[in-house]
């Protein structure tokens, strides 16, 4: 299959063509978007009621028995 043709890409004003979203001079910023999404969820959507089931001291005990048990 052919490669996608070298475009410019997401930031104005840049001189690099890139295949991706972002040369490699900006790839800095796909992590700071995909942060900043992840960031948004836990605050908004996520659920707080789960996470601290996740978080409590019965299913982190339950959690390790059952790795140790997988374990043998």
């Amino acid at each position: 299959m052919p490669q996608r043709p070298l475009r410019p890409y997401a930031v104005p004003m840049c001189p690099n063509l890139t295949r991706e979203k972002y040369c490699e001079e900006h790839a800095y910023k796909t992590k700071q978007e995909e942060a900043e999404r992840q960031r948004f969820y836990n605050e908004h959507i996520r659920d707080k009621r789960t996470m601290g089931f996740y978080h409590s001291q019965e299913w982190l005990a339950t959690r390790q028995r059952t790795l140790v048990c997988k374990a043998w």
